[in-house]
């Protein structure tokens, strides 16, 4: 295996790590977490793989990103 593909790998473990973390700070604080395809377009995005889309709306999300979003009611509880 290449240099290329071990980064690409270790780059993605610690997404899934991150994704995982997240859901459960989520559940345990009472939200859902919501796949681009399933999120409502004024949902807030709270993990993706790119950064620009983070603490943005669904609706200005115009591709799948491993992005993930919370309600905007959920999103003003977890982080206020």
């Amino acid at each position: 295996m290449g240099h290329t593909a071990k980064l690409r790998r270790c780059l993605l473990n610690a997404y899934k790590k991150e994704v995982r973390k997240t859901a459960k700070w989520v559940e345990d604080n009472g939200c859902s977490l919501f796949t681009w395809e399933d999120a409502n377009p004024d949902d807030i995005c709270i993990i993706s793989k790119n950064d620009y889309e983070l603490h943005e709306a669904r609706k200005n999300c115009f591709s799948d990103n491993g992005s993930f979003f919370v309600t905007t009611e959920d999103y003003e509880k977890l982080f206020n």
